[in-house]
């Protein structure tokens, strides 16, 4: 019977009806509005999060590649503090092991901060998320103060090494003049020494017999009565002045030193040696020409051949001639 009247009333009143339909539509479409904007809400939200994510970690992971970086130029840093260690010019190694140390600790306070910075909570960790930047930044800051005062201290060893290298090779050069100037010294010696040799020449030695205005030349053994000898000091104006002696030494056929005895009286040394001479003469030299005659009378009768003569002074040989006897 209700059912009947519904109709009734919908078939009397149709605008009433078509109400109705107009309100449960648009209630059903403001339901599927509120959906679709809660829809893209959520996915506006979503991707908010998932870029926040992403950003972050892509700030640590660029967070952590400087780090690393740091970390490797710290390294490089002690390798450099290292060789100065080993060079040990002029630096201080207390200092250097003090830089090395401070920088190891840099390193293990960076490790620490990249390691858990992000990940572990901020009671056991000390950092807080992004707060490793922070730390990274204090720390970056006081490696490169610490890397400047290195950089100083490297460079002052440098320039001490450079120092050092360019007074050594002075050194060198100085001491290469000075045996330079020794050998010239050296040579200038030898030649002064070799030019103030004097020489003898016009050495004329024979036998002679009788003496003064009588004496006379002769080439028979059995006949000579004194040995001659005479010859001319050349001029040489490099030889001191002063009192020379000439030694004459007269050697038989048979090689023996004619002489008057063989005791250290009748022996100067020359070439380091003892030798025996015949005749000593003693002159005053004046860096002038100067001619000398001297006489040699023998014990015994002189055998025939050829006899040497040999004539010194200042243990030099000055000159050597000869002659001979029948």
């Amino acid at each position: 019977m209700e059912e009947l009247q519904v109709n009734q009333d919908q078939e009397l009143n149709p605008e009433n009806a078509e109400k109705k339909k107009k309100s449960g539509a648009a209630i059903f479409i403001i339901i599927i509005a509120l959906l679709l904007v809660g829809l893209v809400g959520l996915g506006w939200l979503y991707n908010k999060q998932k870029t926040e994510k992403e950003t972050a970690i892509a700030k640590e992971k660029l967070m952590t590649l400087k780090a690393d970086s740091l970390i490797k130029e710290i390294d490089k840093l002690k390798v450099d503090l290292t060789t100065v260690t080993a060079e040990r010019d002029s630096l201080n190694d207390v200092v250097i092991a003090d830089y090395i140390k401070k920088l190891d600790a840099i390193k293990a306070e960076l490790r620490a901060a990249r390691n858990s910075g992000y990940s572990a909570p901020v009671e056991n960790t000390g950092y807080s998320k992004g707060g490793f930047r922070a730390k990274y930044d204090a720390l970056k800051k006081d490696y490169d103060n610490l890397s400047v005062e290195v950089g100083k201290l490297i460079a002052e060893k440098k320039q001490l090494q450079a120092e050092r290298d360019s007074l050594r090779v002075h050194c060198d050069q100085l001491q290469a003049r000075a045996t330079q100037l020794e050998t010239q010294n050296k040579d200038l010696t030898d030649k002064v020494t070799l030019g103030s040799i004097l020489s003898a020449n016009s050495i004329v030695s024979n036998g002679v017999r009788g003496a003064g205005s009588k004496e006379k030349e002769t080439a028979k053994a059995s006949k000579v009565q004194k040995i001659k000898v005479k010859f001319k000091v050349g001029k040489n104006l490099i030889t001191p002045m002063g009192p020379k002696v000439a030694y004459i030494r007269i050697l038989a056929p048979n090689g023996n030193v004619l002489a008057q005895g063989v005791d250290d009286s009748n022996k100067f040394q020359s070439g380091g040696e003892d030798l025996v001479f015949t005749i000593k003469r003693d002159f005053d030299y004046g860096n002038v020409e100067i001619e000398l005659t001297t006489y040699f009378t023998p014990k015994e009768k002189l055998a025939a051949g050829n006899y040497k003569v040999e004539i010194y002074s200042d243990s030099d040989l000055i000159g050597n001639a000869g002659f001979n006897l029948k």
